[in-house]
């Protein structure tokens, strides 16, 4: 996901179900990550000094049950990052700091467990993890990447590992696999892994561990190993896998797990009533396995000590367990149970050595999330609590109805309510907002449901072919009904089930018309039926099926509806007629379950679960909201709001053809029907907000043009065309006016309708006003605080929001309401004889403590994460520089009456919000300085202001990502954040951040190529293929998802592409634009900093010094150059399109840094590729300067027009003699018959207009500079223009007005010849008849001007330096056909010696400006007059 998405979490008054599956720890001890059943994970924070526990964020991303994580152990020690996997062949990767998702793939097999490890892969030591699972194989996968290092394969009796462990010695690592069967393998890890070549075991034995559930090993002994079978645990060998001993599990106890105690002759195991017991294992030799079997083998071994939590009681699954050996003093057992509850346990090392057993056990905490909800001081309460009398009353589902902004919530009491989604989120957020001044929410309840509402559907949403008027509800008493939505009337009861419903889906378009126009529903009675929605009758009844319903899929070609039920069997019916036309099982039902998915997978609808986390949520919508806000962005505005700006004249008709994205997308996080209590994610999408915002000023700006129109009488129409198609624009976000008569379910009568009571809808202004008061960083500037809440109209939240992180993939992660307050815990602890102990504990925040319960700090805020920071601070600065520079917009709470729409909705986009955009005269600076204090305090002054070592800066890697995000605010945003982070570090950071990323630039000099898309990741570098898949290529918000690869030979790109994984392939992309804008903002600074010997430092090596920018030290400059030389030059590909963010930001880089980059470029290249971007830039020049968002074609055009005028104001010579260069050589060819076609589409011929524009640029801006180049300049002019329109002696003026600011350059309609005066003391005489030129003279001393006489005779010029006027005669002969004869006829002092020596003896600056103002006039056919700029006037005659 690249555009700029910002979630906000609105918890419910419960926590959300987390049945714990998997349990792990990292290394120092701080953090506890667990996996729950649904697919969540949660990452846990531990204080190790009080071992307070306190849940900080939940993952979103697995589609089933995580089974297993495994922390990735770094070089320090630290683990930034773990890994989990799903049941359902699913493998992430976390990060642990910024909670997103880094890497994910699939693995073909069901994992079941991941154990860490370190290899040497390709002479570099690698984190990498062993998994096994539901197959015969051992993954070996590189943690970082997800690459499939190497696969550990059996050649005898291959089965299925259920468990395994991982041995050192000083050579090489052994992994040591125990199957299902028994059999033990041994595989041999080599000391240096270089091919994926599958390694074959080195040993294999059966013994007698059936169905072994855990293996391990003491690391300090590496002779023992540990199996431990549900109903028994043995004790080998490691050296010849005999047996030592065996020992069945204690009474009434199924083992699930246990491990080796280190360091003692003691092992630890559990079973899956969550008990614990401790044995001692009776070892002679101080604990150690001698040659001899020291175990006594005949004597049973001891149990010292069992312990167990009493919250561990009525459990639907197996607790699990892990144990954590790195404390000094301590071992440490945590587990988690299906209950969600964390308990630590902690076993003194020195009383186990010593068999002191008293308090040998204690329980350093026990936690749950529902503990630490009820120990808020705010509990968060759901969306709609404040709008019932009853708060018990619960919602059970909700469905957002993007078209107009509305969430439907159902609930248990079986009624409906309807509200506006960003005004009742404010009502729960914002402190002193409008809705909590009034405390209730404008909704709508919609009350006939005797039983809670178990699910909701609005078709509209699904398809156009049904009415924006019709709702339909299902729920637990067998009904569905068939609402009119904006009216809230019942229209029809479905009784046509015996259970409660449980899906409503939307036929496919292929249906037939009858199909079309109803909905399908599914029920707990085993039934489906298909619903009229037009004719308000079941069409069809299936009620004969065995047993639940699992899948349904539709042949609409056939008429055939199929449905899988959970016990295999496959049921046809025909829709029309109702008939079962089949019934299959077993193999058959499958194989046309895979035909149908071949076919029509996108027809498939999974109803096993109608409830299911947001990941599932956001896919199975098939993202209609979402995703088409995530990733497509503005592209839909962008192109509508260009063609209105280029064409008054809109057709009425092609109106409902534009789609507007979603500014803001909600969905419901429910894990399960009975426990989960009412949640909400709110998904912002700046860009959309943005967007939105810039289209209402297009609005008001058309309508005040209209206005003064009507006002002095002309004929508005064309323009009320434009503004109606405007305001449709605005409209179709908030409700899609479709044809009521031809859809479904359209009879609902309208005078009833009026009668009713009007639906408010959500506006731009709402949505905005709530994402700026949750970001905005309150308390670090009180001024700022009352300036925004008084003047701007944002307010400061009632409690630290709960944020979230989208990932590029769709993952979610979301912070907890217990992540920002600190507490303190008291735990007391009630042991009874056998040390069973339960937990009685009391939490209280430090803010109730000291009497704040009714304040909290946002400070912390800026302390989550380094993602979360650079999200916020880009949307915050982004959405107030719009605010800023639009008509000193603020958010007030306005009074006056809102308009309705056509379906009778208020809606706030229309004049009534429009007049709170125009305060009083007297604010409008006040409001708009208050924008642009709030976008400076995040910009600028927020890390000082917090002064906390906790703050989390910007990531640099994010913020060159957005370079040249396809938002223009956005990336503006991002630019300014990214060079005030670099100017704030200095010149040391710098030096620091090119050291650290010029390891990621691809070697250009010795022919390395990059290809910037991301496709897919490779097919072999994986167990099995990724299902990431990229979709809109050409229009990417950011250069987030590039990737880089070798284009040498195709055996060595399939070999980078395997070694390099998605994240490595856009950390290239990424260091060549952090490099190249420290390069064009810092690039005479880079050098290699030199040696102080006084230093105590030790010099670093030769690799470890990057090489700099400087003309002494060019490596790195000319490498960051020739990268971006290739973006610019690379032919458009559909790995890198033509405008692709990336070869934005490398266009804009390249101007930045000319002057940096030019010694390594061939210039000609560089501007013949710029100009053929901005060729067209006349096209786009409208929507370019109407400040409104631009398409990916438009902005590539404005980018290079931008890149150019830097260049040629950096470097006018050099942009002045390229160009003439160019145009000689194009001129040159066009003599050749041969070369006309290919002339016709010349770069440099459809790119005219920009070369001239630029031409007038610099005559405006580098006058001195172009007036040494005037030759060359002409040169370039005569191309551009068309010379058949020189008829007048000013028409060269009026063709290029710049040329007027030289007086040595005069033309002549008469002889269509052009003079132009050099600094050289030439004069060059063009021919535009024959095209060619001249040069008559050739002087010591500058022509400060030349002028022809009114019959073209003659020619006069002047030079101030030797104070000679000079007449030249331009007659031909025999009426022009020959030759022209130029001779000079009289030369003359013409100022007197006093004159001419002051202006003589001036510097050339002065005497330059005096040029400018030094002009020869004709008076007659032979008299001229020479005009100073003191206005003195000297005559002379021929």
């Amino acid at each position: 996901m690249n555009s700029l998405m910002v979630p906000i979490v609105l918890w419910g008054q419960t926590p959300p179900t987390h049945k714990i599956r998997s349990i792990a720890y990292t290394e120092d001890g701080k953090n506890i990550i667990t996996g729950c059943a649904d697919g969540q994970v949660c990452i846990w924070d531990v204080d190790t000094d009080g071992f307070n526990v306190k849940p900080r964020a939940l993952l979103f991303g697995h589609t089933s049950s995580v089974v297993s994580i495994a922390t990735v152990l770094e070089d320090s020690g630290d683990s930034k990052y773990f890994l989990t996997a799903s049941s359902s062949n699913e493998l992430f990767l976390w990060d642990l700091s910024d909670c997103h998702c880094v890497e994910h793939t699939k693995i073909s097999g069901s994992p079941t467990k991941l154990i860490p490890l370190q290899l040497n892969v390709n002479g570099k030591l690698t984190s990498c993890v062993a998994c096994i699972g539901l197959f015969a194989e051992v993954f070996i996968i590189s943690c970082m990447t997800l690459n499939n290092v190497t696969t550990l394969i059996s050649r005898i009796y291959p089965d299925w590992i259920s468990s395994c462990t991982v041995t050192y010695d000083e050579t090489e690592a052994n992994l040591i696999g125990l199957t299902l069967s028994g059999t033990i393998k041994v595989w041999q890890l080599p000391n240096t892994l270089n091919s994926t070549t599958p390694i074959l075991e080195d040993e294999s034995k059966q013994l007698r561990c059936v169905n072994a559930v855990d293996l391990s090993h003491d690391p300090s002994d590496g002779n023992i190993l540990l199996a431990v079978s549900p109903y028994e645990w043995q004790l080998y060998d490691a050296r010849d896998f005999s047996l030592i001993c065996s020992h069945q599990a204690p009474r009434r106890a199924v083992l699930t797990g246990g491990d080796i105690l280190h360091g003692c002759d003691k092992v630890a195991l559990w079973d899956q009533s969550g008990k614990v017991y401790i044995y001692n294992l009776n070892l002679t030799c101080g604990g150690s396995l001698p040659d001899s079997t020291a175990l006594l083998k005949d004597k049973r071994m001891e149990l010292l000590y069992s312990f167990s939590s009493s919250r561990s009681n009525m459990l639907s699954q197996p607790p699990v367990f892990v144990l954590n050996s790195t404390f000094p003093n301590e071992f440490m057992i945590y587990s988690g149970n299906s209950k969600g509850i964390i308990d630590i346990w902690s076993i003194s090392k020195e009383k186990l050595a010593n068999l002191c057993l008293g308090d040998l056990v204690s329980l350093k905490c026990s936690y749950s999330l529902s503990d630490h909800w009820d120990c808020l001081v705010r509990p968060p309460s759901g969306i709609v609590d404040n709008l019932s009398k009853s708060s018990q009353v619960s919602v059970t589902t909700s469905l957002y109805l993007e078209n107009i902004g509305q969430l439907a919530c159902g609930r248990e009491d079986g009624s409906i309510i309807i509200v506006p989604a960003a005004r009742a989120c404010k009502s729960q957020l914002i402190r002193d907002g409008p809705m909590t001044k009034r405390c209730w929410v404008p909704h709508r309840t919609l009350r006939g449901h005797i039983d809670r509402i178990t699910c909701l559907l609005y078709p509209h949403q699904e398809s156009d072919r049904y009415s924006s008027e019709i709702f339909v509800s299902g729920s637990a008493d067998f009904s569905v009904i068939m609402w009119e939505l904006f009216t809230g009337t019942q229209l029809h009861v479905f009784n046509v089930h015996g259970g409660e419903i449980t899906e409503l889906i939307v036929p496919p378009e292929e249906c037939s018309s009858r199909i079309q126009q109803s909905v399908c529903s599914v029920a707990t009675d085993h039934s489906v039926a298909l619903l009229s929605l037009r004719e308000r009758k079941c069409v069809m009844l299936a009620a004969s099926h065995t047993s639940m319903v699992i899948t349904i899929k539709w042949r609409p070609l056939d008429d055939f509806l199929l449905v899988s039920c959970a016990d295999g069997g496959l049921f046809v019916w025909q829709m029309e007629t109702g008939h079962l036309d089949r019934h299959l099982t077993g193999v058959t039902a499958a194989e046309i379950l895979h035909l149908c998915d071949e076919s029509q997978g996108d027809t498939m609808v999974d109803v096993s679960q109608n409830n299911v986390n947001i990941s599932q949520m956001i896919r199975r919508k098939n993202l209609s909201g979402f995703k088409a806000a995530a990733q497509q962005g503005l592209r839909t505005i962008i192109e509508s709001i260009e063609e209105k700006v280029q064409d008054d004249e809109v057709d009425s008709e092609n109106r409902t053809k534009v789609s507007c994205p979603r500014a803001m997308v909600v969905q419901p996080i429910r894990a399960s029907v009975t426990h989960d209590d009412d949640s909400h994610v709110f998904f912002f999408n700046t860009e959309a907000i943005i967007g939105t915002l810039l289209q209402e000023q297009a609005i008001r700006k058309k309508m005040a043009k209209t206005k003064r129109v009507s006002e002095n009488g002309g004929h508005p129409s064309s323009a009320k065309k434009v503004i109606n198609a405007i305001i449709y624009q605005v409209k179709n976000q908030l409700l899609d006016s479709s044809d009521p008569g031809s859809s479904a379910g359209s009879t609902p009568n309208p005078a009833r309708k009026r009668k009713d009571k009007k639906m408010e809808i959500d506006s731009i202004i709402d949505i905005a006003q709530l994402l700026l008061s949750c970001l905005h960083g309150w308390g670090l500037d009180k001024n700022l605080d009352v300036i925004c809440k008084s003047k701007l109209g944002i307010f400061e939240p009632v409690a630290p929001v709960s944020f979230g992180l989208l990932s590029r993939d769709g993952q979610v992660s979301l912070l907890l309401p217990t992540w920002a307050n600190p507490r303190q815990l008291s735990v007391s602890h009630s042991s009874n004889e056998n040390q069973s102990n339960h937990t009685l504990f009391h939490v209280s925040y430090q803010e109730a403590a000291n009497g704040h319960v009714g304040k909290c700090s946002h400070r912390s805020h800026w302390e989550i994460s380094s993602a979360v920071t650079t999200n916020h601070l880009l949307s915050v600065i982004a959405v107030s520089n719009t605010l800023m520079e639009l008509s000193n917009v603020k958010f007030t709470d306005n009074k006056a009456p809102r308009r309705t729409d056509s379906n009778g909705n208020e809606d706030s986009t229309s004049e009534a919000v429009s007049e709170s955009y125009f305060p009083d005269p007297v604010d409008n600076s006040q409001i708009k300085q208050g924008w642009a204090l709030l976008a400076t305090l995040h910009c600028v002054l927020l890390q000082e202001l917090l002064a906390s070592e906790h703050y989390k800066p910007p990531q640099l890697e994010l913020l060159a990502r957005r370079w040249q995000d396809r938002c223009l605010e956005v990336r503006e945003a991002a630019q300014a954040l990214l060079l005030a982070k670099l100017r704030h570090i200095e010149s040391n950071g710098r030096r620091e951040i090119v050291k650290e990323w010029s390891r990621y630039m691809p070697d250009y000099i010795h022919q390395q190529h990059i290809d910037l898309v991301p496709n897919t990741r490779s097919d072999e570098s994986t167990p099995s293929n990724s299902n990431s898949m990229i979709e809109d290529r050409m229009d990417r918000s950011s250069v987030s998802s590039v990737e880089l690869v070798s284009e040498v030979s195709p055996s060595s790109a399939r070999s980078n592409l395997q070694k390099m994984s998605y994240e490595a392939r856009r950390r290239q992309a990424t260091a060549v634009i952090i490099l190249g804008v420290i390069g064009a903002e810092f690039g005479q600074e880079m050098g290699t900093p030199q040696s102080n010997p006084s230093s105590p430092i030790k010099p670093a090596m030769k690799d470890d010094v990057p090489d700099g920018f400087k003309l002494t030290n060019y490596s790195l400059a000319r490498n960051t150059c020739k990268a971006l030389v290739y973006l610019l030059l690379h032919p458009a590909s559909t790995r890198l399109p033509a405008h692709a963010p990336i070869r934005r930001a490398a266009i804009d880089l390249l101007g930045r840094g000319f002057t940096v980059w030019e010694p390594y470029i061939e210039v000609s290249a560089v501007l013949l590729g710029l100009l053929e971007l901005c060729a067209d830039y006349e096209a786009h020049k409208a929507s370019i300067h109407s400040g409104l968002p631009l398409s990916a074609r438009a902005d590539s055009c404005r980018s290079s027009h931008h890149a150019l005028c830097l260049i040629a104001t950096a470097r006018p010579q050099t942009f002045i003699t390229t160009i003439a260069r160019e145009v000689a050589r194009h001129n040159a060819a066009s003599a050749n018959p041969q070369h006309q076609a290919l002339l016709a589409t010349s770069i440099i011929l459809r790119s005219r207009g920009e070369i001239l524009r630029i031409i007038e640029l610099l005559a405006e801006k580098s006058t001195h500079d172009v007036s040494g180049l005037l030759v060359e300049v002409m040169d370039i002019v005569i191309f551009c223009i068309d010379t058949n329109n020189l008829r007048t002696s000013n028409s060269l003026v009026e063709a290029v007005p710049a040329l007027s600011r030289f007086h040595c350059i005069s033309y002549d309609p008469r002889s269509r010849r052009i003079a132009v005066g050099t600094k050289q003391g030439a004069i060059y005489l063009y021919d535009l008849r024959s095209n060619k030129n001249q040069r008559v003279f050739k002087g010591r001393h500058t022509i400060t001007t030349v002028a022809f006489s009114p019959d073209g005779k003659y020619l006069s010029a002047y030079s101030v330096q030797d104070n000679h006027l000079s007449f030249w005669t331009t007659s031909s002969s025999l009426f022009g056909m020959l030759q022209s004869q130029v001779k000079c006829v009289k030369t003359l002092r013409l100022l007197p010696a006093t004159v001419s020596q002051r202006l003589a003896a001036a510097p050339d600056l002065n005497r330059d400006s005096m040029k400018n103002f030094m002009k020869l006039a004709w008076v007659s056919n032979r008299t001229t007059v020479l005009l100073l700029s003191d206005g003195n006037e000297y005559r002379s005659h021929v």
